[in-house]
This record gives C-alpha cells, structure tokens and sequence, in this order.
C-alpha cells in the first residue's frame, strides 16, 4: 500500500534522475517519438486554442441576457443570444471530440511504432542470443540497465561493476546502450 493512500502510480516508488543531462537524453528521447505527428499534434494545439476562445464568448451573451435582452423583454434578442450559447455549446463539444480523436490517434501512433522498433530489434539479434537467454532475462536486464549502474553498486566498486555489467551484456549479445 502507498504511505497514506490506497491507490499507487506506476513507478511510483522510482526516483526522477537526478542529474539534468539524463532527464534532458530522456527528453529528447520522448521528443524524437513524437516527431512524426508534429502537424497533427498542432492541429490539437489549434483545436485546444480555437475551442477556449469559443467557449470565452460565452459568458459575453449571458451578459448580453441579463443586460439587454431580459430587462427591454426582447424576445428576439433573447432567442437569439440563448441559440447562441447552444450553438457555443454544441461547437465546443464536437471540437473536443475531434481533438480526442486527434490525440488518441498519435497516442496509438506512437505505440505502434515503440512496438515496431522493439520487434525489429528483436528481428536483428541472432538466433545465439536466444538460445542463450532465458524467457523473462531480457525484460529484467533492461529495467536493471535503464535504472543506472551506479544505484546496484556502492561508490568504491562503481568502475568495477560497470565493467561486470558491460561484459554481462557484450556476452549476451545486446547493442551497447
């Protein structure tokens, strides 16, 4: 259970990097992932934008209501300000579905290529390394590699395991990270 809450995150216990260039590579990591969708990922940027500016007239025709159109007893006026705010209303929700819509398909987008590198890699790594590797070594190895050598080991025997991790490796037949 979580210190005071029943409920964890994934990774919750795992420390953010601590030094800036790890977190600026992961950055940039990430960045690069998304790179391909960077028109589709602006337009949900505009989508985002257009939909608030929408949604900030709003209140401008319910002053308009409370003002104008109640007070003179303009039926017109107030028809029209009240269709208004439905039109308003039904605009911002069909942008916020697109703009779902949007997101989720770079979302997936992205999956799927995470996905396809890692079973190209795996399609280029001989067949030694798997007769070698048992099921399940290779998902560890990497969560220990990614982690940082230097948390597994203590400050006088850092070089040493850091060679005994990149022996373990080279034998393996992983490509250098």
């Amino acid at each position: 259970m979580a210190r005071g809450n029943q409920f964890r995150t994934f990774g919750e216990g795992e420390a953010r990097p601590a030094d800036p260039e790890v977190r600026r590579t992961n950055f940039r990591r990430v960045a690069a992932l998304f790179r391909p969708y960077r028109a589709r990922l602006a337009a949900v940027l505009g989508l985002i934008v257009v939909s608030a500016a929408v949604a900030m007239i709003s209140p401008f025709l319910l002053r308009a209501i409370l003002d104008t159109a109640l007070p003179e007893r303009d039926n017109g006026l107030l028809s029209a300000l009240v269709g208004g705010m439905i039109a308003i209303a039904v605009l911002t929700g069909v942008i916020g579905v697109f703009q779902t819509l949007m997101s989720n398909q770079v979302g997936q987008r992205v999956m799927h290529d995470l996905r396809s590198n890692v079973y190209r890699h795996l399609q280029r790594l001989s067949f030694a390394f798997f007769t070698r590797t048992r099921t399940g070594e290779v998902a560890v190895a990497h969560q220990q590699r990614h982690r940082g050598r230097a948390e597994r080991c203590d400050e006088h025997d850092h070089v040493d395991c850091r060679q005994r991790h990149d022996r373990a490796r080279d034998r393996r037949g992983d490509v250098h990270s």
